[in-house]
């Protein structure tokens, strides 16, 4: 049952007499109480679009000094699944020496300039398409023709379907790194050939010594001058296995001196010829690493 609220007024006629008038005032108290439940829901929708709109502009905040903080920290650029640049930042069109209106809206592969490498760029793609993230070196090509190394991360970003929208390129220049390194490689080189020469020439001059004195030890009589040119030999040729073994192992700044000291012991044990059958040769030794 529906309840109604009335009210009455009294009136008089013309003719002085007392009439009641009733009036249903039921719609309008529904309505202002309609009126207030709606006054409540705006305001709290209201208090919760201002929370909204505050965590909106501190998002926003946020993303605004990632965005400077990639910007300052190297270059960057945005583009589309199809390969197309919509966003690069000043350092990258420094670094390459191109105006935005070069790179902007053309394909990724303009950044490399002279050292385009389409196959690698279908590697890196198809990587970001399956939502993987991209890490690598990437040989460029400034304006004026310079080569430009740039250590470079590419990240996807999927939309609400999931499906990569676009992809995000955060790079830092390393020209001035590989250029070091391969210089050092390029002298380590230098150096290399050099020490394999220096090896072959002190091999062969001790060798010729060697082979000076024992020929001079065949020419003598006297047993003690047999003895000081056999001496002098075998201190010859322990100086040119020891050089044999250094230029053989990776540091030039050390020896295993116990291996030394074995492969020297047999080797003068056959200096001697047939008198080392009347020694028995016994060692005892473990790797101990001598270096200066």
């Amino acid at each position: 049952m529906m309840q109604q609220e009335v009210h009455l007024k009294p009136l008089l006629d013309p003719a002085g007499h007392v009439a009641i008038t009733v009036f249903d005032v039921t719609a309008v108290t529904v309505g202002q109480a309609h009126a207030r439940q709606v006054r409540v829901e705006l305001e709290a929708a209201r208090g919760e679009l201002a929370d909204r709109v505050e965590r909106l502009d501190a998002s926003l905040r946020e993303v605004r000094t990632l965005r400077l903080a990639l910007d300052e920290h190297g270059q960057v650029a945005v583009f589309s699944p199809e390969g197309v640049v919509t966003t690069v930042n000043e350092k990258l069109l420094s670094i390459m020496q191109r105006g935005r209106e070069e790179l902007v809206g053309r394909d990724l592969s303009e950044l490399w300039g002279g050292n385009r490498d389409d196959d690698r760029m279908e590697q890196i793609m198809q990587k970001l398409r399956e939502g993987q993230v991209w890490r690598g070196d990437l040989k460029m090509s400034a304006q004026d023709g310079t080569t430009v190394w740039i250590n470079m991360t590419m990240v996807p970003f999927p939309g609400a379907d999931g499906a990569p929208q676009h992809y995000v390129a955060i790079g830092n220049d390393i020209t001035s790194h590989v250029e070091a390194e391969q210089e050092i490689t390029a002298s380590l080189a230098e150096k290399e050939i050099l020490l394999q020469e220096v090896h072959h020439r002190v091999k062969n001059n001790m060798q010729i010594i060697s082979s000076m004195l024992q020929l001079q030890c065949g020419y003598l009589d006297d047993p003690r001058f047999k003895e000081i040119f056999s001496n002098c030999r075998s201190r010859v040729q322990s100086m040119a296995m020891v050089h044999e073994k250094l230029y053989q192992r990776r540091t030039l700044a050390s020896v295993d001196f116990g291996e030394h000291v074995s492969d020297l012991s047999r080797m003068l044990m056959r200096s001697y010829g047939g008198e080392s059958n009347r020694v028995e040769l016994q060692l005892a030794t473990e790797m101990q690493i001598a270096g200066y």
